[in-house]
């Protein structure tokens, strides 16, 4: 399998790394934002 890695420019910090999967955490300051106004989690 072919592995690659992101830079997210600091927003995700990993939390958890396998073989087969990562799980990261999202942190914006106050006020800052991401995507548009179509990017809604409803």
């Amino acid at each position: 399998m072919k592995r690659t890695s992101l830079d997210f420019e600091g927003f995700f910090d990993v939390r958890v790394t396998t073989d087969d999967a990562q799980a990261a955490q999202m942190t914006l300051s106050p006020g800052q934002s991401t995507g548009g106004p179509d990017n809604v989690h409803a």
